[in-house]
């Protein structure tokens, strides 16, 4: 019994660690797209930004506007809760009533 709560929470730390994990990457891929939007806003202003209207530079930027919000704010916590408090205990109760019929 022992062991299969110590395997329901080993199971429950890792599916919270992954979820975790895949937002760190999500926010670390965004982070990498704005550190590279920055440099190219700065060449495009120093290459173009004289001889440039403002309709170009509207065309230019338009998609390195990625404010979109933070994934952690999106996660929800049915992503971490893997009910397995509530099966280990309904596999229990099972194990204890065909051990009791056995006998």
């Amino acid at each position: 019994m022992l062991g299969l709560i110590s395997m329901g929470l080993r199971i429950a730390t890792a599916k919270f660690s992954f979820t975790l994990g895949k937002s760190y990457m999500v926010e670390s891929l965004r982070n990498a797209d704005r550190s590279h939007a920055i440099p190219f806003g700065e060449f495009y202003l120093k290459s173009f930004g004289a001889n440039s209207d403002w309709s170009e530079l509207k065309e230019a930027f338009q998609h390195w506007n990625i404010d979109s919000g933070s994934v952690f704010s999106e996660q929800q916590s049915a992503d971490f809760d893997p009910k397995l408090i509530e099966t280990a205990s309904t596999l229990a109760k099972v194990m204890v009533d065909s051990s009791k019929k056995v006998k």
